[in-house]
């Protein structure tokens, strides 16, 4: 979970339903761009990571492996995929969840920071209001996918799912 690198002073503000800003996030995403940039030097690694990339800019951060660095470049090998549900769904969600610092106030924020993928944008979309193995089905057929084109030189299409 990427939220298993948010810098100690990040999880205090959500903890107290402060909502982080592009200022916060950018140490944190700079590091998780770290993490994706060295598994994906080696052929043999897989890495799965959980992370609200909510903005464009954020995809292009985690993509570049460093910020300004033009999207997608040397990262063909990283496939984002957004998991889409409504604020409703998530907020019940988000009620179930225990042992987490996230204050479920919080969500509103979110929503109002996220700018949806452009189709242009290489960034598949899995509804979560399919159960939870046909979310897993969804995204390892999306792996596959991409696996099958191993000549994908970080195709720009996008699908929903």
């Amino acid at each position: 979970d990427a939220d298993d690198y948010h810098p100690k002073e990040n999880v205090a503000k959500m903890a107290a339903g402060v909502a982080l800003n592009d200022s916060d996030r950018k140490p944190w995403l700079l590091k998780l761009a770290g993490i994706i940039a060295q598994k994906l030097k080696s052929n043999n690694e897989r890495l799965v990571m959980a992370c609200s990339a909510l903005k464009k800019s954020y995809r292009d951060t985690l993509r570049g492996g460093h910020e300004g660095k033009e999207q997608g470049k040397g990262c063909q090998k990283l496939k984002i995929i957004l998991l889409d549900g409504d604020q409703e769904l998530i907020q019940k969600r988000l009620a179930d969840r225990k042992d987490h610092f996230f204050d479920p106030k919080l969500l509103k924020s979110q929503f109002d920071t996220l700018e949806m993928p452009q189709p242009s944008e290489p960034v598949d979309i899995v509804s979560i209001k399919l159960s939870r193995d046909e979310i897993v089905r969804s995204i390892i057929e999306l792996i596959r996918e991409k696996q099958r084109s191993s000549g994908d030189q970080g195709n720009s299409s996008s699908k929903r799912m």
